[in-house]
């Protein structure tokens, strides 16, 4: 079986596909005899240890799990808890317990309440009702503020570079990120509100939606809404993830000011704010 890694340029769909899912594996915590086992079997290629070396080298500045991974000895299992919830279609809620129980110190309720939905999730809640998706924020106007420079977009462009069709972008990006990146510690998180609690939305029933990526970074907990075209598509989205807000507020007793919502794809990431509230 001969080496993919050390004769290809690391532009080919080929090689690409197989070395990310080699970083994947390793930062999901494989040693690498099971890494490459894994890259055999599905790739029919094989890998040298430098070569891993060497692709995690390569994108140590947008994967910044890697610095946990160096500290950590872990396995997959024990790390990243999931569980499929049939809320009118498909959701794969996922945290990430390693980075959870690091970075939640100043945000307890935000563990609390991702260990309850995951053991106590009120499914009927989500059956029926408004969703954030399709709702709106009245008498509130957003703006957005760009920031090209922010890691999420490369980690949405490598991640990417994984999917076959555009039916695989959205749980993609998301898995790469919870396995990659060093700040995001959940995704398809359900999250909901009861009329009681948003009088101003005159809800009937209780609202719900599932927020896309959730992260802690910089002392503030991130919102993030994965959407192509991110820059065309403004209403809905930023309706959407200040509603995500709204409820995620409530659900972890978090204040609002502490929380930041924002949207995203491979080439753009906007946070939203009500007109004239600007975040530092």
């Amino acid at each position: 079986m001969r080496s993919l890694f050390l004769n290809n340029n690391i532009n080919n769909d080929y090689y690409s596909a197989a070395a990310l899912n080699a970083l994947i594996l390793y930062n999901s915590g494989l040693t690498f005899n099971d890494v490459r086992e894994k890259i055999r079997t599905e790739f029919r290629e094989d890998i040298l240890e430098e070569e891993l070396f060497s692709i995690i080298d390569c994108h140590k500045d947008v994967c910044s799990f890697l610095k946990y991974r160096k500290k950590f000895t872990f396995l997959p299992k024990d790390t990243i808890k999931e569980k499929l919830f049939y809320h009118q279609q498909k959701y794969l809620f996922k945290f990430h317990s390693l980075k959870l129980n690091k970075l939640s110190k100043n945000f307890l309720g935000i563990k609390e309440y991702l260990l309850d939905v995951y053991n106590n999730c009120p499914e009927q809640l989500f059956m029926d009702g408004p969703r954030c998706s399709n709702s709106v924020v009245p008498s509130v106007s957003f703006e957005r503020i760009r920031d090209e420079d922010n890691i999420v977009i490369p980690l949405a462009k490598l991640a990417l570079r994984l999917a076959k069709n555009n039916r695989e972008r959205h749980p993609i990006v998301q898995n790469f990120m919870l396995v990659n990146d060093n700040e995001t510690i959940a995704v398809e998180v359900p999250v909901y509100l009861y009329p009681n609690e948003a009088p101003e939305l005159e809800l009937k029933s209780a609202l719900s939606g599932h927020i896309d990526v959730l992260q802690i970074k910089n002392n503030k907990v991130i919102i993030l809404d994965y959407k192509p075209d991110v820059r065309y598509n403004k209403k809905s989205s930023d309706n959407q993830v200040f509603l995500y807000k709204m409820a995620l507020s409530k659900r972890t007793g978090i204040p609002q000011e502490n929380i930041k919502c924002a949207c995203f794809d491979d080439n753009d990431y906007f946070e939203v704010v009500k007109n004239h509230e600007i975040h530092y």
